[in-house]
């Protein structure tokens, strides 16, 4: 059969407080979700849904963000919500679909930290994976050999290190998103990232409307399950048409 979507939610707005996230008013799909922390995907029947984002215990009326938007079979989302308090926003990436070959990761980088300048990353002693990534943008889709990696976080176009990255694991057949988070200029939360593998179309442990799976609880940002993909990649399907909801998200990425 089709594929539900699924949706995960980063909470990379470094001086805003925990939220929860509301769908259709009814569910409260996650809660108090704190800077720095990713959720595990969620996986809901395809359509349209209303979701808002409210201060932790809030109700509808609390909402600091109201959007609409559709979800769309063999497709995963992850919603980074991204900014300063006072200028919060959402981005809303499609997930890709399929996974590389197994002795491959695919890493995407998202820039998310609001004080910082454009970034380089690069393997230490090694190539760049990517270049000149400002605020808010996205690097997209480099492969690299499986394994441990060293990486360092450079000011674009310089040698200066702003972050450096040391023995970060990526394991092969996997998506991974890497979203650079917090304060570069001194405040706290300092400069730091979250790193989470991203789904491809696997089973899931949580489904919102349809009851739990048998793999409810399982830790899917490490599944050990490899299987090949069903289904269109995310490249090949449109993304949400809607304004974004701001979606932060809880403790199951790797923030350094």
């Amino acid at each position: 059969g089709k594929v539900d979507p699924a949706v995960r939610v980063i909470h990379a707005s470094p001086d805003a407080p925990g939220v929860d996230i509301l769908v259709n008013d009814a569910i409260r799909a996650f809660e108090n979700v704190e800077f720095g922390e990713a959720t595990d995907y969620a996986e809901l029947p395809a359509g349209w849904y209303n979701v808002k984002v409210v201060p932790t215990g809030g109700g509808p009326d609390s909402a600091v963000i109201e959007a609409d938007l559709n979800l769309l079979y063999y497709q995963s989302y992850t919603v980074v919500a991204v900014n300063t308090l006072d200028s919060i926003e959402p981005i809303v990436l499609g997930d890709r679909a399929l996974p590389p070959l197994p002795q491959r990761a695919r890493v995407r980088f998202l820039h998310a930290s609001p004080d910082a300048p454009a970034v380089d990353i690069k393997v230490v002693d090694g190539p760049y994976l990517f270049r000149n990534v400002a605020f808010k943008e996205i690097g997209e889709g480099v492969t690299v050999p499986a394994g441990d990696v060293d990486l360092e976080v450079r000011v674009a176009g310089t040698d200066t290190v702003v972050l450096n990255l040391p023995g970060v694991e990526l394991k092969g057949g996997r998506n991974y998103t890497v979203v650079a988070t917090g304060f570069a200029g001194g405040e706290e939360p300092g400069l730091g990232v979250v790193l989470v593998a991203d789904r491809t179309n696997l089973p899931l442990g949580i489904r919102i409307g349809g009851g739990a799976t048998d793999d409810e609880g399982d830790d899917r940002s490490g599944s050990d399950d490899d299987r090949g993909s069903i289904g269109p990649d995310s490249s090949e399907i449109p993304q949400p048409t809607v304004p974004r909801p701001r979606l932060p998200g809880r403790a199951r990425g790797s923030r350094f």
